[in-house]
């Protein structure tokens, strides 16, 4: 495959320094960032606003109703299967605006009926939008048992490109993990062969970011390698769980990002990741 350098487009900005140049302080090591996970009620919201540690905050979207409102339907910040929240995404993007925070955003969308929705009212914010912004969705079916669907790439990808193309991409692969996993998941070449194709498909010149389980990340190196190397402007984003952090994973982690470079691997897991 043709490296996909040859089809974007020039730009003095990167996912890493977009982030990385706002938040200086963690000079230039992507691991530093603080990230709040699951932003996704009134209470967390008002929590990440106020910590000073937090940088980023991680939310989830998709269509439910707001306790109290049974029957309007709307864009609500919850996690599948909750399909109920006491925070909508208008209430949410309000909150986050108006505290004026020096804070980052990654609205991470679970259901596509919401995604075009979102993007117009932060469109109508646009001139507030002076802080990074990242727009996740799975959108390639990936490791191990792969049950659950995919937003179609070819309905995310053209949407984010219209409303924010100086936004980061943040798009990833559903992974499902086996209740007794032993450790042999892994991101193939199938799965960033097909990511690197949808990219360059819709012409995608903004910087990207590539979500990645850290229990799958290790076994993973040289595949990851590939698609960073054939996608400018990238990094990879290591996300997880408290369950999924023994030790010996930690420290793979941790020689994974020496690896590939502090510049382009974040870690938005509840663990510290050894230096």
């Amino acid at each position: 495959m043709d490296r996909l350098e040859d089809c974007k487009e020039e730009s003095n900005s990167s996912a890493a320094l977009d982030v990385l140049n706002y938040f200086s302080e963690v000079d230039g090591d992507a691991s530093k960032i603080v990230w709040a996970h699951r932003v996704n009620s009134v209470e967390m919201l008002e929590k990440a606003l106020k910590d000073e540690s937090v940088m980023m905050l991680e939310a989830d979207i998709l269509s439910g109703t707001v306790i109290g409102e049974p029957s309007r339907e709307t864009a609500i910040m919850s996690h599948p299967p909750d399909v109920e929240s006491d925070l909508s995404f208008d209430r949410f993007l309000e909150d986050f605006l108006s505290s004026q925070v020096r804070k980052g955003l990654k609205l991470d969308f679970k259901d596509f009926s919401v995604v075009e929705y979102c993007l117009q009212k932060l469109e109508q914010n646009v001139g507030e939008v002076n802080f990074p912004l990242w727009l996740n969705a799975d959108i390639i079916r990936g490791p191990v048992r792969r049950k659950r669907d995919p937003i179609d790439p070819d309905a995310f990808l053209p949407l984010c490109k219209k409303y924010f193309p100086e936004a980061t991409l943040s798009v990833g692969w559903t992974v499902d993990v086996p209740m007794f996993y032993l450790g042999w998941g892994a991101y193939k070449m199938e799965h960033v062969t097909e990511m690197a194709e949808a990219l360059k498909k819709h012409g995608i010149s903004q910087p990207v970011t590539f979500p990645v389980f850290g229990l799958f990340a290790h076994n993973s190196i040289d595949a990851l390698r590939w698609l960073l190397d054939n996608v400018s402007d990238s990094s990879l984003t290591i996300w997880g769980g408290k369950a999924d952090s023994p030790y010996h994973n930690r420290k793979a982690l941790g020689k994974m990002r020496d690896l590939l470079g502090r510049h382009r691997v974040y870690f938005d897991v509840p663990y510290a990741v050894p230096d």
